[in-house]
Parts: C-alpha cells; structure tokens; sequence
C-alpha cells in the first residue's frame, strides 16, 4: 500500500483534464489515490459511498475517464456494483477497474464476470500505480517530476 512518504511533492498540480472516480470504503484510500492521482495531474473524486444512487450522480456530472472499485465495501459489492452500472449504461464510455488487495487471479476472473475493463491491485507503489493508471487511459497522464 502507498504511504505518506510516496506522494508526490507539494505544488504539483498540473492537470491533465482526465477525471477520475475512485469508490472506496476506506477514508485511508481516498486520501492516499487522491493524493497520489490529484499530484500527478489528473482530476480526482473520491467516493466514500457505494449507494447506486450516488455513484450514478457522480458518473453523471463528472463524465470521468476512469473508474476505481473496490471490491468488499459494507453497503455493496464492487463487482455487483459495476455490472449494475454497466447494464444501465452509466459506465459506458468510461474504463472501469477494480481496485483491491486480492489475487491478480481472482481479479481477472472478476473482472471478466463484471464487465470490469481489467483491474489494479492495491498493493502497488506509486511508480507502478501510475503506469498502470496510464496504460488503461492510453498514456494520457502528466509525470510528477
């Protein structure tokens, strides 16, 4: 998991226009992705609820580029979340991954059962997070230096 210590340097604040919606049931892991995301450049809106109706809202005004789910939150499941979104059709120009500590396996088999675009394992570090996050939106991304 990232740390304190892996954010990027204050004042790094260019932004590549591309948003992006993380959902997540830890306060920790939204601090910490927007943090790390909102530093590399990209527009970041953290979401502490997974209620449908919300989550809808938000995709709705923010048209983000990409999407971050967990997967084992209190009021839903991430993947039962986004194959709901997806047969609704809110997600349907956005790249969707689940965001979580399990098997890279188990992952995959998620996120084909989904309609997940793939995944990111939570254990990544920084570098590693931000290639991946890049590689998903085709390389559009600013480089913290």
């Amino acid at each position: 998991m990232w740390n304190r210590s892996n954010t990027p340097p204050r004042g790094v604040t260019a932004s590549t226009g591309v948003s992006i919606v993380i959902i997540d049931d830890s306060q920790i892991v939204l601090d910490v992705m927007s943090e790390v995301l909102g530093g590399a450049g990209y527009d970041v809106t953290p979401l502490w609820s997974p209620k449908e109706y919300e989550v809808t809202e938000t995709i709705m005004q923010k048209s983000p580029a990409l999407v971050l789910v967990d997967i084992e939150m209190p009021e839903a499941r991430g993947d039962n979340l986004i194959a709901v979104m997806r047969g609704y059709g809110f997600l349907s120009t956005a790249k969707v991954l689940l965001f979580s500590d399990r098997s890279e396996i188990e992952l995959a088999l998620l996120s084909e059962t989904c309609g997940a675009d793939g995944f990111i394992r939570k254990t990544a570090d920084r570098p590693q997070l931000l290639a991946q996050i890049a590689r998903h939106l085709g390389g559009s991304h600013v480089s913290a230096p």
